[in-house]
């Protein structure tokens, strides 16, 4: 018999709880303007003030989670703002390194390209003289000099 009791209390309990959750001066995610009210009401009946400033409490507790998710939201805002202007610096200054890089092997390719022309020419110089008499003349020489001038 008690055992029924008990499990009549706590279902009545929990229909009250839930009627109460989901009643007209309550809403369930806004929190209730009436609540701001039920400490004047527990401070004229000393015998419901446990049951009221239970209610004021879950109220606080409600505005606290409201307060918490906030500032979490303004913080991961906060830093994906910040994450995201590093990333772009980043990227400006990796694109300008890269352009100089670039225009560094640009540089670099063109001078080997230059040197081996001169020294293709010169070869070719040698190969003409030594095909003609095997000897070294002075128009050779000119011709070496004007090929390592360009």
């Amino acid at each position: 018999m008690n055992r029924l009791v008990t499990s009549l209390v706590l279902r009545d309990k929990g229909a009250f709880n839930l009627a109460r959750r989901y009643s007209i001066l309550e809403h369930k995610t806004k929190g209730s303007s009436y609540m701001i009210h039920l400490d004047i009401y527990a401070r004229r009946d000393p015998q419901l003030a446990p049951y009221l400033f239970r209610e004021i409490d879950i109220e606080y507790k409600r505005k606290c989670r409201k307060v918490i998710f906030l500032f979490w939201l303004v913080t991961l805002t906060l830093v994906i703002a910040l994450q995201t202007r590093l990333q772009g610096e980043t990227l400006h200054y990796m694109h300008s390194y890269a352009c100089r890089i670039r225009a560094e092997h640009a540089s670099k390719d063109e001078d080997n390209i230059q040197r081996r022309k001169a020294f293709v020419c010169l070869m070719n110089v040698i190969k003409d003289a030594f095909n003609r008499d095997q000897k070294w003349t002075k128009a050779d020489e000119a011709k070496a000099f004007k090929c390592l001038e360009k």
